[in-house]
Parts: structure tokens; C-alpha cells; sequence
């Protein structure tokens, strides 16, 4: 298995609908057939989401029901049973674009080990509109110390299913107020030596809500992203990457 496309849902409801029919277009789009499995991973989903799951269950190849109510727990979930060399993650109300798995393994073949793969563009929309470009390690402005501030990816981003085993997603804290999951685990690859990649031409689509239910409940998160990277950050080590 070349490819494991997994959907994380909750309570999207019929919005899932649209994101499911955008990872199939994109599979069927990328000439991979069989060899990309499509798998959602429903994490205390609502009644609408599942009966939504299960109207396209002859299109999914697997759907894992989980109750964890944190979705870095639920991304490990979905990633113990895939069985492609390369995940591609999308959320169950977001879009990939047309072209984005048959990119993403055409740049999968051709990077070092401990890569993760990137869309080129974000767009998002709903609440509102703007368009974020992802930076990539190999610019010469590129400068990782920004993850300080801020995350500069979104979470719907493509790895390798072995790398995965050994540096998993981790779960929120709520009470410390760590970063949730994709920024603190951004930090951790980076200190690990991880290289971020925009694959190029590509784009997904990320919908905005006026109220964001994690960021409301995270008041203050955006602080303090991983407790490895203040670690790497003060470590006085001239074998770490990116000459920081």
C-alpha cells in the first residue's frame, strides 16, 4: 500500500460529505488506485457524522470509532491501523485539492527520510477569507524559530507511516495549556531534525468557524508550543539542524 488517506471527523455532520467526496476525487485524480486506502476515524462523532460514514461505506476502506475527544489521540489512532508507506491527513469539514495525493507521493519519492510534506497554499474560508503560503525549509529565509510565535502550517499535512511510530501526535494540556497537537508536534520534528516541505502546485481548503471550540477552551495556548523544542531551543548543540 502506496498511500493511507486518513479523515478525522466528530461533529461535522453533513459537511463531512464534501471532505470525503474531495479525498476520493483526489485518489481517483492521482492514478494510484488500490494502492491508496481512504480511512476515517470517527472520535466521539455525532449521529450525523457516523450516519453520514456509513452512507459512503462502500468508499472507505476502514472507519475506526474512537472516544478519546482529542484529536492528536485520534490522528494515532488512525495511523495504527493504515497500511501506506505515506498518511495524508484531512479534517472531516476541510478539502484537498484535485491533485494533492498523486503530488504528494510524487514528492514523498524524492525527499530525505524525515520529511513532512505540505500544501503549497491554504485556503481558508467561512468566517472568513485569506490565503496563507507555507513556508519551506528550503528557502533561504526560512527560519524554524517562528514556531515560537506561532504555528506556520496547518495540521492537514502528509508523513511517513514509520516516522510516525517512533514521534506520535500528542494529546492536549488543557491544564498546562501546550499547544495543541499539530503546532506542539511541528516543534518536536523540527528539534528532531525533521524537514517541513511545500509541495509545489498544490492546495487544500480549510474551513474557518466564527468560534473556534479549541481555541476557546485553550485560552492562552498559543504560548507555549512544546516543552522539546524551549528544550532544543536552549541547548547549546552544533550537530542540530538548521544552524539555529
Amino acid at each position: 500500500m502506496k498511500v493511507s488517506a486518513i479523515v478525522n471527523c466528530c461533529y461535522e455532520g453533513l459537511l463531512i460529505e464534501r471532505s470525503l467526496d474531495s479525498a476520493i476525487r483526489s485518489i481517483a485524480a492521482s492514478g494510484l488506485g488500490d494502492q491508496c486506502e481512504l480511512i476515517a476515524v470517527a472520535d466521539n462523532a455525532s449521529k450525523t457524522t457516523l450516519a453520514v460514514l456509513s452512507e459512503y461505506s462502500n468508499r472507505l476502506d476502514r472507519v475506526i470509532r474512537t472516544d478519546f475527544s482529542d484529536l492528536g489521540l485520534a490522528r494515532n489512532a488512525g495511523c495504527e491501523i493504515a497500511q501506506g508507506e505515506l498518511l495524508l491527513f484531512l479534517d472531516g469539514d476541510d478539502l484537498w485539492g484535485a491533485n494533492w495525493v498523486g503530488a504528494a507521493w510524487s514528492e514523498y519519492l524524492k525527499s530525505p527520510q524525515e520529511t513532512i510534506l505540505h500544501p503549497q497554499y491554504c485556503v481558508f474560508f467561512g468566517s472568513r477569507t485569506e490565503v496563507l503560503i507555507h513556508p519551506d525549509w528550503r528557502d533561504p529565509d526560512f527560519d524554524p524559530r517562528e514556531i515560537i510565535s506561532h504555528n506556520p502550517w496547518i495540521a492537514l499535512c502528509g508523513v511517513r507511516r514509520t516516522l510516525l511510530a517512533e514521534l506520535r501526535f500528542p494529546a492536549v494540556d488543557r491544564e498546562l495549556r501546550f499547544g495543541f497537537e499539530d503546532w506542539s508536534w511541528y516543534a518536536d520534528t523540527i528539534a528532531q531534525g525533521f524537514r517541513h516541505s511545500a509541495v509545489p502546485g498544490t492546495v487544500h481548503f480549510v474551513r474557518l468557524k466564527a468560534i473556534d471550540s479549541m481555541q476557546k477552551s485553550m485560552r492562552g495556548h498559543y504560548r507555549i508550543p512544546s516543552r522539546d523544542f524551549a528544550e532544543y531551543l536552549a541547548a547549546d548543540d552544533p550537530t542540530r539542524p538548521y544552524n539555529l
